[in-house]
Parts: structure tokens; C-alpha cells; sequence
């Protein structure tokens, strides 16, 4: 998805989604605002430059939206990995 900007702040809603992969999305760098879903339990970024720099732990800007999250890699490189 070369266009994606943000994901819809409707993905909270969901659920029973368990894993979220985001792959070639260059102009990605939103996440919402009401979060992601608390099912989540992996999530994997490859390719999302924007993005990378927000999810750091020293003061990204959504680190704390990925905490409750036991699985995340940003370009192969796990952030957390249970």
C-alpha cells in the first residue's frame, strides 16, 4: 500500500485481531488515535520510514500505543519479543 498514511481509527474496534503486518507503506505515519486493539499480540513494520522514527522508546511518540503489545519488529529488528 505505497498511498497509506494512517490506519482507520476504527481498527480498535476489532477485536479479534491478533497480528498486524505493515509492509511498503512509505508515506505510513499514523497510527490512530484511540490506539490498536488490546488482541493484539504482534505486531511486524517493514518498510514504513515515518513510522520507525515514532515507535522509538527514547520519547516516540507512540511508543507507549505499543507496550501492551508482547511481539513488535521494525525492519526485522524486535522491540519486544515474548
Amino acid at each position: 500500500f505505497p498511498n497509506l498514511e494512517r490506519l482507520s481509527s476504527s481498527i480498535v474496534d476489532l477485536q479479534n485481531l491478533t497480528h498486524l503486518y505493515l509492509y511498503d507503506c512509505p508515506k505510513f505515519k499514523y497510527f490512530p488515535e484511540k490506539g490498536l486493539p488490546s488482541s493484539l499480540l504482534q505486531l511486524q513494520i517493514w518498510s514504513c520510514p515515518l513510522i520507525e522514527e515514532k515507535c522509538r522508546k527514547d520519547g516516540g511518540q507512540y511508543w507507549d500505543l505499543l507496550t501492551h503489545i508482547p511481539s513488535v519488529a521494525i525492519d526485522d529488528k524486535w522491540i519486544f519479543d515474548d
